[in-house]
């Protein structure tokens, strides 16, 4: 660009950056925007919780919240993979040519809709095993969890993959807002029903679990609307696929260990042979829901990082994207620890009595997530430069961390063990992580790696 305005570039969102803002301010900009949109969101998913929370009690929420989490789970076993994938390899051709990165899209299409059908043929084998296991089920129990209360479960997880496909679109022409604003109307819609469900009398797991998966499912259907036709038109390349798969592979082993180590402590707590008290586990979930305000500032940092972090040419610039990021992760850990200020009277004055305790295993798990989130640019980093592999084996090790240690300490010390172990491990492999990644963009900056040298 030349003339009087060289000064002035358009970025691919629409806005305007200019050449004398330092990049961590837009960066930091495009984080605090996102993140703002998703106070909204998180502010209407927490109510939505804290209500559903009143309205069944601590027993009953307790098993709504591991019906929640396998949703989640199938959901992050599905999804994020493929979407970062997507995102890491649309966003390098984007800022070429837009057009060379529709066949991409269209080969991720293909793949989430085959992964669709095979997370439902899934549930046919697990849906008993899994019931057995978690539920104490019996075919005799008037009060059992039911098959199809699982199946809501994992509908609702391949809905929000497949959901993931048009916002992992949004996200990787950095359109952030249509990206939260999806997030925000899916909160809003979810509360709705919720609060119709509460004025109709008819508030129960079930009823709650399934107004949870019609949310999402509305705004999949609303999304997938907006995608370009030419991005159905296109045609992909067996170049394509095998560029996606080799770095998805990767990606997609990371993100099973990272998925599973997210919800083990709900998993293991819930586990029959264990028996923990119901009303342990049901405080428990109960201060696992209020942390997702520490996993939305964590979610967005990596969301709005990682396309960014994708563009970067040089590890120069990459090591200087970490550097310039690191006093602003500090600051949004330390925003997202001291809410275990005001926890105890937030417990005391909406959940109410009956959850006394949750406060207490709030304020360890929340340690661990501000933890993880001073690692996001790193991770970030790390991924940008096509180390997947490691992000992988750092993740593994996280989950085998977590399973032996909370294998031992549930059936001992009970909520209280695991939400130490979650807390724990967490902030260890965060330290881990960023020296890791460090010492890899080091050597890489030794050697003069430039975009294209690693995959």
């Amino acid at each position: 660009m030349s003339g009087p305005n060289a000064h002035i570039a358009e970025n691919n969102s629409g806005t305007v950056d200019r050449a004398d803002t330092p990049r961590y301010r837009i960066w930091l900009a495009a984080v605090v925007s996102v993140l703002g949109a998703r106070s909204f969101s998180a502010a209407a998913a927490f109510l939505c919780n804290v209500l559903v929370a009143r309205q069944l009690g601590n027993e009953d929420f307790g098993k709504f919240y591991l019906l929640f989490s396998i949703m989640t789970v199938v959901a992050g076993l599905t999804g994020p993979a493929l979407d970062t994938s997507l995102v890491r390899f649309a966003s390098k051709r984007l800022s070429d040519d837009p057009d060379s990165a529709l066949p991409y899209f269209k080969a991720m299409l293909v793949v989430k809709l085959l992964v669709f059908a095979a997370t439902l043929a899934f549930f046919v084998i697990l849906v008993r095993p899994i019931l057995q296991t978690f539920f104490v089920w019996s075919a005799d129990d008037p009060n059992a969890v039911r098959y199809y209360y699982v199946m809501a479960a994992f509908v609702g997880g391949a809905v929000v993959s497949m959901w993931g496909f048009s916002q992992s679109y949004f996200q990787s022409h950095q359109r952030f807002g249509e990206y939260s604003g999806f997030e925000f109307f899916s909160s809003l819609l979810r509360l709705g029903l919720v609060l119709v469900l509460m004025g109709l009398g008819s508030a129960s797991v079930l009823l709650f679990i399934t107004a949870y998966v019609a949310a999402p499912m509305c705004m999949m259907l609303i999304s997938f609307s907006m995608l370009p036709r030419a991005l159905f038109q296109a045609v992909a390349t067996r170049q394509v696929i095998a560029e996606l798969f080799q770095f998805a592979k990767w990606v997609a082993a990371g993100t099973l260990f990272a998925t599973l180590t997210h919800r083990l402590d709900i998993l293991l707590l819930n586990v029959s042979a264990f028996e923990i008290p119901h009303d342990d586990v049901g405080r428990y979930s109960a201060a696992v829901s209020i942390a997702l305000a520490g996993e939305l500032v964590l979610l967005t940092f990596y969301n709005v990082l990682l396309p960014k972090a994708s563009r970067l040419k040089t590890a120069v610039e990459l090591r200087n994207f970490i550097a310039q990021l690191r006093i602003p992760s500090l600051l949004f850990f330390l925003g997202t620890t001291i809410t275990m200020l005001i926890m105890p009277y937030f417990r005391k004055y909406v959940l109410g009595p009956e959850y006394l305790g949750a406060e207490v295993y709030y304020s360890i798990l929340i340690m661990g997530i501000g933890a993880s989130i001073t690692c996001m640019p790193p991770v970030t980093a790390l991924y940008s430069v096509g180390k997947s592999g490691l992000i992988a084996g750092l993740e593994g090790t996280r989950m085998l961390l977590t399973l032996a240690i909370g294998l031992y300490v549930v059936p001992r010390y009970g909520a209280w063990g695991m939400a130490m172990t979650m807390a724990g491990v967490r902030g260890g492999m965060a330290v881990v992580t960023y020296l890791v990644a460090h010492q890899t963009i080091r050597i890489l900056a030794n050697r003069e790696w430039e975009v294209g040298d690693v995959v």
